[in-house]
């Protein structure tokens, strides 16, 4: 048996979520005051956010892409005709700055972006898809939608709107803005 792989790698999800679920409330029990449900609650969400990501990369393998590389190139495509700087993409994906040019540095490499100095001012750089992008985001995008489907499996539209209000008010609490306000 192989000692240096972690336990919960080796137990399926539900044994995993039950385990970590049984170490927090230890906690609990250790040290006064530890807020268990909020300490659950975060793990298991970043337990999720890792399987889903897990999950995306799997799926998008074959075509040699990642679920960040995904994420980026839909953000994008989502631009539209409006021209969006690294800069905004690293906000919307919450990748650091210098890991967003890691990643247009690969894609404009692979021939899916292409990216041009701004026409007012030299020093902005504006990320586009190329044709070849948006074939590969053709492929792409029923791979991850399915595994969205998945997750999302019986929740129903209430749950998913009400789990989406919660979402925006998690992110809206941590807002590094609103700290100072």
């Amino acid at each position: 048996m192989n000692r240096t792989k972690p336990l919960r790698d080796a137990l399926p999800p539900s044994d995993a979520t039950a385990q970590l679920e049984r170490l927090i409330l230890r906690l609990a029990g250790k040290v006064p005051g530890y807020p268990y449900e909020l300490a659950l609650c975060a793990r298991l969400a970043g337990q999720l956010e890792k399987r889903m990501a897990e999950a995306a990369n799997a799926v998008l393998r074959p075509l040699e892409l990642s679920y960040v590389l995904y994420q980026v190139m839909m953000i994008i495509f989502g631009a539209g005709d409006e021209l969006i700087a690294p800069g905004e993409i690293a906000q919307l994906t919450g990748e650091r700055p210098n890991n967003v040019t890691h990643i247009c540095n690969e894609l404009e490499e692979r021939g899916l972006i292409t990216r041009t100095h701004g026409p007012h001012d030299r020093r902005r750089v504006q990320v586009t898809l190329t044709a070849a992008g948006k074939r590969l985001l053709s492929k792409a995008q029923p791979l991850i939608w399915a595994k969205w489907q998945q997750r999302f499996t019986a929740i129903d539209a209430a749950e998913l709107g009400a789990l989406t209000q919660l979402l925006r008010r998690q992110i809206a609490n941590l807002d590094p803005r609103a700290e100072g306000a």
